[in-house]
């Protein structure tokens, strides 16, 4: 099992090589890991912002423990890299903790809104652009995530998208054959003559 980090979780497990884990059958990715998995190039993108951070303390090493109920990291957040977006390419798949601002749920700002702190707004939308501006540059089929605690699925442009609720588990399609090229017929007539 791989896992990417989420906005409850320890950054030091996934972003500092001494907490890394590496185990036979469990292993946490740095954030922005490109993988090729079953023939797809597969961009993972772990971290959030929590939408209660204000109710929750900064989690210090001399004031609380790491796993403390009430606690968010200072870096919870998706790691906001410049060069991602020259992955030299084609990313087939995005799994990040979080969404784009344009996949749901919808961000909004308003009497009904669970963001009441600026800052917090401005963190959580800030996130939310950065994923958008990684979507329209990168352009991937298909994009996964968590965060919200329920399911969406839809449609942006190119990419099919689906957010996964709390336990939901998917499975990603096959992936279709590529046709690599069509060869002149004089091409296919030496093959034939070599594979006889």
């Amino acid at each position: 099992m791989t896992l990417i980090r989420g906005n409850h979780d320890d950054p030091r497990y996934y972003d500092d090589p001494e907490y890394i884990l590496n185990l036979p059958r469990l292993r946490t990715l740095p954030s922005n890991t490109l993988l090729k998995v079953m023939g797809y190039n597969i961009l993972c993108i772990g971290g959030a912002i929590s939408i209660d951070r204000d109710e929750r303390i900064e989690y210090n090493d001399t004031k609380l423990k790491p796993n403390h109920p009430k606690c968010y990291w200072d870096n919870e957040g998706p790691i906001i890299l410049d060069d991602i977006l020259d992955i030299d390419c084609k990313v087939d798949i995005v799994l990040s903790h979080t969404s784009p601002i344009s996949f749901d749920p919808p961000l909004f700002r308003g009497e009904n809104s669970d963001v009441k702190e600026e800052m917090l707004w401005e963190d959580i939308l800030n996130t939310r652009n950065y994923l958008e501006l990684i979507n329209s540059r990168l352009k991937p089929k298909r994009w996964y995530y968590g965060h919200f605690h329920k399911s969406y699925s839809g449609s942006t442009g190119c990419t099919i998208w689906r957010c996964l609720d709390v336990m939901e588990i998917i499975e990603v399609p096959e992936k279709e054959p590529e046709v690599l090229g069509i060869l002149p017929e004089e091409e296919k007539d030496k093959k034939k003559k070599k594979s006889s």
